[in-house]
């Protein structure tokens, strides 16, 4: 399945932190695309197979692991196996049909709730009341805590009884005669259908609430240090606040859904908006630098409307970085949440999002001219300067300049130049790359670029008048691999190119 991804970002600070390149790093993550999924399938393991209660819920069918299961690639999986295959004498047999709904990270909300009851919701859906579901006991142990009723809250909402959930308990091992799965589903790839079941669940009626506010509270992870401040600004600015940790899940869906502006930490705070209406927006905070892009595909799929808020770590000696708290100036989470509503008032994001000053497509219309490049390309048909020879899915530019000429089949309209590709660098010495980008003698655009990008600019209707774009790229600095000592390749590399194409702005 392929589907359309919307840009959602209209704001984000990191370049006013000093941090150029993860500027850069969030506009590609954003960027609007097209996106392969793989289909979402219920398949049945082979009779046998063994699932181990402790650590990372390791699953053995037909003699191998299942590579789902394995939290890190790096592990002697042979040692592992052949452990798994001497416990399986002394597995628990279950005979009834159940449903695999154990994954590590069970005690991560995001996972739980965009990861493995996805599952059990798509299972549900395709066979009412035909499976039993096996996950972890502590995470449904009602002794254990807030957390546990928030799961359970979970499984009652979509239909799913204490009486059809198999427990799995530490130390124990298990043998099916009936083990079946789900692939397919994770809240990072957000398949549409995943999203469509998920987001039928029902909600207590709430007034709509122009700002919700959803921070994290001690000992969580990557807490604000100064949220005092915070808060008060968000207050002033009309928030009310919700506490995951502490509200009742269909009262968390309830908020999401009726907000027309979230303000939370980017990570499991955020989970829930996966029920957020179309078009809602949305400003995260998170520590400067963190790359962490479990989020960005579901809040494009949702079409939300983002403001990426960044602060400073403070981690103690010997801590990861993007687990510490949190420094964010709240006169920056204030710009935020005033760019997103300018953006939502003005309706102009509907076709094309500014951030960081940086003027990108939201959603790109459909092509109608498209130069592709490599091997197999089309690109010697439209009078190439300045390129080298082809490669088998790319062509390189040569010296500080080159330049194609395209017929424009809709002279007159204002049109996305839509360019694929990336830049030779070689960090810590070479880390971006200026290119220009000219059309018919009009400098429209100037970037840093890296290793892969794909950049939107806007040519006006007077551009495109004539029916032909002559297009000029400009990109001054072009070492050799060899000069920087990576190879013998003494070519002046300017850009690497996969496919330039011209788009409607919207559909």
């Amino acid at each position: 399945m392929v589907a359309g991804l919307v840009n959602p970002l209209v704001h984000l600070n990191a370049r006013a932190l000093g941090l150029p390149a993860f500027a850069r790093w969030l506009h590609g993550c954003y960027a609007a695309r097209d996106h392969t999924l793989p289909a979402v399938q219920l398949g049945r393991y082979a009779s046998g197979t063994v699932l181990d209660g402790e650590g990372a819920f390791l699953v053995l069918a037909s003699g191998a692991l299942v590579a789902e299961q394995v939290p890190h690639a790096g592990e002697d999986l042979g040692a592992i196996a052949r452990s798994l295959r001497a416990r399986a004498d002394r597995a628990v047999a279950v005979d009834r049909p159940c449903l695999l709904a154990c994954r590590f990270g069970e005690w991560t909300w995001g996972h739980w709730l965009l990861d493995v009851l996805p599952k059990i919701v798509l299972a549900e859906r395709h066979a009412p009341h035909r499976f039993t579901y096996a996950v972890p006991f502590g995470i449904v142990d009602p002794s254990f805590g807030g957390y546990a009723r928030s799961v359970l809250e979970t499984l009652a909402a979509y239909g799913v009884e204490p009486s059809r959930l198999l427990r799995v308990h530490p130390g124990a091992v298990y043998r099916f005669e009936a083990l079946f799965d789900v692939a397919g589903v994770s809240g990072k790839a957000a398949h549409p259908g995943m999203l469509e079941a998920m987001r039928e669940v029902a909600s207590a009626p709430l007034a709509p609430r122009p700002l919700a506010a959803v921070l994290r509270t001690p000992p969580s992870i990557r807490c604000l240090v100064n949220d005092g401040p915070v808060r008060a600004m968000l207050a002033q600015e009309g928030a009310w606040f919700l506490d995951p940790s502490s509200a009742p899940f269909l009262d968390q869906v309830a908020a999401f859904r009726h907000s027309d502006v979230i303000v939370g930490d980017l990570g499991s705070n955020l989970a829930a908006s996966i029920f957020a209406r179309p078009g809602t927006g949305l400003v995260t905070l998170a520590p400067a630098g963190w790359p962490d892009d479990y989020f960005v595909r579901l809040f494009q799929r949702l079409d939300l409307v983002l403001a990426d808020v960044r602060g400073h770590a403070l981690p103690a000696p010997g801590k990861p970085f993007h687990h510490a708290p949190v420094a964010i100036n709240p006169a920056d989470v204030g710009e935020g949440v005033r760019a997103v509503r300018a953006a939502l008032a003005g309706g102009e994001w509907r076709t094309r999002s500014e951030a960081d000053g940086r003027v990108t497509a939201r959603a790109p219309g459909p092509v109608v001219a498209e130069i592709t490049f490599g091997r197999d390309g089309t690109a010697a048909l439209f009078q190439p300067k300045s390129f080298s020879n082809p490669e088998p899915r790319w062509t390189w530019s040569v010296g500080t300049e080159c330049q194609l000429v395209m017929p424009c089949p809709l002279p007159g309209e204002a049109l996305w130049l839509e360019i694929v590709g990336g830049g030779f660098v070689r960090p810590p010495h070479l880390v971006s790359r200026p290119l220009a980008v000219a059309v018919n003698g009009r400098r429209l655009a100037e970037y840093d670029v890296d290793d892969i990008v794909r950049l939107h600019v806007l040519v006006p209707a007077d551009l495109t008048a004539g029916g032909e774009l002559v297009l000029d790229f400009f990109h001054p600095a072009c070492p050799s691999p060899q000069a920087m000592g990576v190879s013998s390749d003494a070519r002046a590399l300017g850009i690497m190119f996969e496919r330039v194409a011209l788009r409607r702005l919207s559909a």
